[in-house]
């Protein structure tokens, strides 16, 4: 990793999207300052004893359902979902997506609702 990255202030903010059960990049960074919120709706938290590692039981992908009550389809959200629930709108330094091959359809979601907000 690079020595700037480790370099920044406390309080920076990094998304996981997609923790699974081998979490080491999150640790690395929770181990130097950062906090980290990670999305995986396979998994329970699985650093639930990590004072800056919040957690959300959740699937990420890109447009989803919203007229659904199901609760299978409350497990999923999107990004924005993810950054406007969290607060952290202007506050990430770095997203890291490991989605089970819906990556690119989670970057092409918020390519275009980032191109329709401005």
């Amino acid at each position: 990793m690079s020595n700037q990255i480790l370099k920044r202030p406390k309080g920076k903010k990094i998304i996981s999207i997609g923790v699974g059960d081998e979490f080491s990049f999150e640790t690395f960074f929770l181990k130097n300052g950062f906090e980290v919120l990670g999305i995986d709706g396979s998994v329970e938290n699985p650093l639930n004893t990590e004072r800056n590692f919040l957690f959300r039981q959740r699937f990420v992908g890109g447009e989803f359902r919203t007229n659904s009550k199901s609760k299978q389809d409350s497990l999923f959200v999107t990004y924005e979902d993810v950054v406007r629930d969290s607060g952290w709108e202007f506050e990430v330094d770095l997203v890291k997506i490991d989605a089970e091959g819906h990556e690119y359809e989670i970057l092409e979601s918020s390519i275009a609702n980032i191109s329709k907000a401005t």
